[in-house]
């Protein structure tokens, strides 16, 4: 039985992202989602949220990201 390659969106705030990051498979079949997010503003802070859909169901992950700094 082969292994279907998920479907993955990405949301900040519940607004879904244009860049879809990167899917990163592992030898035991499993996948690792990365979104990379270079040079952190203050504007990038708030919740992200990761989804995976195949046809087996869908799971989804959250993590909050602050920025600390002055404003600008």
């Amino acid at each position: 039985m082969g292994t279907e390659e998920p479907d993955i969106t990405w949301y900040k705030d519940g607004k879904q992202l244009k860049n879809s990051g990167s899917l990163k498979p592992h030898a035991n079949g499993t996948y690792r989602m990365e979104l990379e997010i270079t040079s952190a503003q203050y504007s990038d802070r708030g919740l992200y949220t990761c989804t995976a859909q195949n046809q087996f169901g869908t799971s989804s992950a959250n993590v909050t990201l602050a920025v600390k700094g002055k404003q600008i």
